[in-house]
């Protein structure tokens, strides 16, 4: 008991280190500082009116009615069936989102190099390096919160698989890839899993020439199965949350047009399921971009680039941020920078390594890159966006950088166990000379372009911005910016060089003997730790966090949210068209708007905003009960109008247009009454409105008496059969929504494009809309059921090898295959 203890000693040490490093460079997060964080702002904003109903009833609800008219919620709802989280919850130490979040990262990626046969030292500074890119460190910053959970546990995946396929731990290997996969999945950001799946494929293929190589069909097939079965237990594991967002994304952007060819909206007019090619292309690195990914400067940093005092841009407008960014994308907050000493470690570590692995994860950094240049490498993604499942569902392709971030510290590792298990002569030189030869190459490529545009990158490029015009227009001084681009690359590029020539030092010090193994391990991690944190803090740092009453200010309400807030009592009974914020979701604080943000948005209400919303179409501002409009003056205040002809939630119309096509129906909204009329898709509704008499009878009410996200009532009462007509948007045929009259379970229609619409029997009747999706409901149970055999397994797997565990030995790299022997005949 005691040597085993012992033995777990080091790796305590390690993990405080992690701990320790974690806290301080979050450190304003213990004080109880937050981030303005862009995007969890909208969040928090388009969620509030959720939060609100969840907090006076103790439910969570699934539909979200604070933007866009209303939307299902499902893609991001709690999931509180899938027990894996709590693995990810107890991998955190209980400690908040940033701290806990990085930790956990690290946790997992020191355990993933340990396992690849490195010493402490560099696993160690490999996984804070990993942690610490400057990658992730945006994406926290920004608030893509589900991208790097997702990406959280990529080490375990990559771990499993190993385990599967070279050492041969079926049960194991089995239990850890099932957990990986699962929590990330869990995670909820399927671009990130798509993207990670994709880079695994070359692992895949690796797999498959060591099969033809060693024809040991029964261990391929074996694991291969397992693999196959551990991926379907964590796809159930995430039931609810999976199956609800697919079927989201079959009403959303992503799922494909609903009008015809040759329809205004140019976003409708693909013929197939996903995204537009130039919409889901816009975020595409160039190829400067993917140098900015070693000389973090290369392209000018951020779109909002803090300059010192001594910068032109500073002496000539007295401005400490500029537009310095000049790459390919629209705009962006950083350089995806995956660090100098990483970069000239991964070339190093490919020339030296012998194992034929490092052409899996050389190719899958490859294909990487290529995947985040997006429309700048087409012919590769132009096939892969027509042909490949899923693939259109996607936008912003340079996310895909993420992913490499975990791949380039495998190849490093390969590289630095394969060098420090060389022999030495009695001299305490390398046996091998090659090995000097490698350093001097690498440090050639890296070390040399580095200043190559030290010397010369001034005078190479036109550093020009095709936002420039827009500054100049402003009055903006643009050849600062274009001074001080140049300067930042040809500081950066020295800067590059200089870390990887102190790596490239330690190699050679260690090569000639002149210092030890755990002296360069502790110098390597300590040098690759300062590169990264050297450039993470001029994007974050302790200025940028915030008290959170400041943080809070943001949500104040406005003057005019004050007024609308003394008329209305309950906000499910009106709408809002916000004009200042109406790509926002900022406006969903106080009120339910006909606006807002979502990267899901509902396809047939986007297509509503593009014919008619911006076109300020008052019947169909109508129909979607806008009750309120809020504009803004020249003087920048903002002003409240009333709409008097907002419909309310329900009314009961006259007469009814049909129409033959999805591209008549929208069009009928440009000249029709929404009071008296309702326009139908006949042809999908066939039978339901047959011998259906209008108009009815002349007193015939309707009235919302109830209203909760997930349950409205109305009360209805007629002498004739009506049929009536709600301002809420409609969500697929059999996606959840159910009604019944009297507690009997009914049927409704579409109307007007995109809402709801039923008859109703003559009589006093009370309607209630109810959102029960099966995909969720029987999701959950899937989950339950998944997660609690994965965990089963995992606990069996770890009992049954208990005694490695308490030894803590740290398994080798991947291990020699064996070959089957052939039989004599």
């Amino acid at each position: 008991m005691k040597e085993s203890l012992k033995a777990l000693i080091p790796h305590f040490v390690s993990i405080a280190i992690i701990l320790l490093v974690i806290t301080v460079y979050f450190f304003p997060q213990v004080q109880g500082k937050i981030l303005d964080q862009g995007d969890l702002i909208q969040s928090r904003a388009k969620v509030q009116a959720l939060n609100e109903y969840q907090e006076r009833d103790g439910i969570r609800y699934l539909w979200n009615p604070s933007q866009f008219a209303g939307m299902p919620f499902l893609y991001a709802v709690p999931a509180k069936s899938n027990l894996l989280e709590y693995i990810g919850k107890a991998s955190k130490l209980g400690m908040g989102e940033a701290i806990g979040t990085f930790f956990s990262l690290s946790l997992f990626c020191y355990i993933l190099f340990l396992f690849m046969g490195v010493n402490r030292w560099l696993a160690l500074g490999l996984a804070l390096a990993t942690a610490l890119s400057t990658n992730n460190i945006i994406l926290w910053k920004t608030g893509h919160y589900s991208k790097i959970l997702t990406l959280v546990y990529t080490p375990i995946i990559i771990m499993g698989l190993m385990m599967l396929y070279d050492k041969r731990k079926y049960l194991l290997g089995f239990g850890v890839f099932s957990l990986g996969l699962g929590l990330s999945l869990f995670a909820r950001h399927p671009q990130m899993s798509y993207y990670l799946f994709m880079a695994l494929l070359c692992y895949g293929i690796y797999e498959i020439y060591i099969l033809l190589k060693d024809k040991d069909w029964k261990h391929f097939m074996k694991a291969s199965i397992l693999v196959i079965l551990a991926a379907a237990l964590s796809v159930g594991s995430s039931a609810s949350k999976l199956w609800s967002l697919n079927e989201h994304k079959e009403s959303s952007m992503r799922g494909g047009p609903v009008l015809a060819v040759g329809s205004e909206d140019s976003q409708s007019t693909d013929t197939k399921a996903g995204l537009e090619w130039d919409y889901a292309m816009q975020w595409s690195n160039g190829w400067k971009d993917v140098v900015a990914t070693f000389i973090p400067g290369f392209v000018g940093g951020g779109t909002s680039e803090h300059v010192g005092t001594d910068s032109e841009t500073f002496k000539r407008m007295r401005i400490k941020r500029a537009p310095l960014y000049w790459g390919s994308l629209p705009f962006t907050e950083a350089p995806s920078y995956l660090g100098a000493v990483m970069i000239f470690l991964f070339l190093f570590s490919f020339l030296l390594i012998k194992s034929q692995h490092k052409w899996w994860i050389l190719g899958s950094v490859i294909l990487i890159f290529l995947l985040s240049g997006g429309k700048n490498f087409s012919i590769v993604n132009k096939f892969f966006f027509d042909y490949l499942p899923l693939f259109s569902s996607w936008r912003a392709p340079s996310s895909a950088v993420s992913v490499a971030v975990f791949l380039i510290p495998l190849m490093i590792c390969l590289g630095m166990k394969e060098m420090l298990q060389l022999d030495r002569l009695k001299s305490g030189q390398i046996a091998n000379p090659w090995v000097t030869k490698i350093l001097y190459l690498s440090l050639g490529v890296t070390a040399g372009l580095c200043l190559i545009f030290v010397l010369i990158g001034s005078s190479i490029f036109s550093f020009e911005s095709s936002g420039d015009p827009r500054y100049a227009q402003q009055g903006l001084d643009i050849s600062a910016f274009i001074s001080d681009r140049k300067t930042m690359l040809r500081n950066d590029a020295f800067r590059s060089f200089v870390f990887i020539m102190l790596a490239g030092g330690l190699v050679w010090l260690w090569i000639k003997g002149k210092v030890k193994s755990v002296t360069m391990s502790l110098a390597l991690m300590t040098l690759m730790i300062i590169d990264f944190i050297g450039v993470d803090l001029r994007y974050l740092s302790s200025s940028d966090y915030q008290t959170q009453r400041a943080a809070s200010q943001v949500y104040n309400m406005r003057n005019v949210d004050e007024q609308i807030k003394n008329i209305e009592n309950e906000r499910g009974s009106y709408r809002v068209l916000d004009v200042p914020n109406f790509g926002s979701s900022m406006g969903s604080y106080y009120h339910n708007t006909i606006g807002g943000y979502d990267a899901v948005k509902m396809r047939r209400y986007q297509d509503l905003i593009d014919h008619h919303i911006s076109k300020n179409n008052v019947s169909v501002l109508n129909m979607l009960n806008t009750k309120y409009i809020i504009t803004r003056s020249s003087e920048g205040v903002d002003q409240l109008q009333q709409n008097p002809g907002a419909l309310g939630p329900a009314w009961l119309v006259n007469r009814i247009v049909n129409v033959n096509s999805p591209n008549e129906e929208i069009d009928a909204l440009s000249t029709f009454d929404p009071k008296e009329e309702a326009v139908i898709l006949s042809s999908e509704f066939t039978g339901y409105l047959d011998n259906l008499s209008l108009p009815g009878d002349v007193g015939a009410t309707i009235e919302m008496v109830s209203y909760n996200p997930d349950n409205i009532e109305y009360q209805f009462s007629s002498s004739s059969e009506e049929l009536a007509v709600f301002s809420e948007t409609w969500f697929g045929h059999d996606k959840g929504w159910k009604v019944t009259v009297d507690d009997k379970e009914s049927e409704f229609i579409r109307a007007n494009y995109d809402l709801r619409a039923m008859r109703i029997p003559s009589g006093e009747h009370t309607i209630k809309f109810q959102f029960r999706p099966r995909s969720f409901y029987l999701g959950e149970k899937i989950s339950l059921l998944s997660s609690g055999l994965i965990l089963l397994l995992l606990g069996i797997a770890i009992y049954l090898r208990k005694d490695e565990f308490v030894k803590l030995e740290t398994p080798t790299a991947p291990v020699k295959r064996k070959k089957k022997k052939l039989k004599k005949k």
